[in-house]
């Protein structure tokens, strides 16, 4: 990348370690972009899933899943419904940090069978544009090998307007 003649246009990045997105450690209109990829947690257990490599690198386990982004809930539906709650803090915070005329964008999968019939990307839009975040461009990508979780996955572009 350093050898890339775009380097020069990118500018400073943050890497922002142990943070969460629902509580974003940066100043209010700060930073020009936000891309993400957010967990599917309702959908996956990426905790159950590494937990041997989460304990050997010396994690607490039961600390990660009690902030992890829709984990909480004692059935799917109470999940999921905690997932858009979550992913609602998630935009507000997004639009809270990006400065006006700047993009954030998300790439979200999207399998209504996981979902109850709920379209992942219409909520997450509806989200965002109570947060003055408006969708600009959408791509729709078929996944390959995860028919059963994932099927589609959306590249969502939004434009932060005030």
């Amino acid at each position: 990348l350093s050898s890339s003649k775009y380097i020069n246009e990118l500018g400073t990045t943050n890497i922002l370690e142990n943070a969460t997105a629902m509580k974003i450690p940066l100043e209010d209109n700060s930073i020009d972009g936000v891309i993400t990829s957010p967990p599917y947690s309702f959908a996956i257990d990426y905790v159950k899933n590494d937990e041997a490599q989460l304990n050997f690198l010396g994690y607490d386990v039961n600390d990660i899943k009690s902030r992890m982004i829709g984990l909480i809930g004692k059935n799917k539906n109470e999940r999921l419904e905690n997932y858009f709650e979550d992913m609602e803090q998630v935009c507000s915070e997004v639009s809270r940090v990006l400065k006006e005329d700047k993009y954030f964008v998300m790439i979200i999968g999207s399998n209504t069978n996981q979902t109850g019939g709920i379209r992942l990307e219409s909520k997450i839009i509806e989200s965002c544009k109570k947060h003055n975040l408006i969708l600009v461009k959408s791509i729709l990508k078929p996944i390959k090998g995860m028919r059963n979780t994932m099927k589609d996955e959306y590249i969502l572009f939004f434009k932060k307007r005030c």
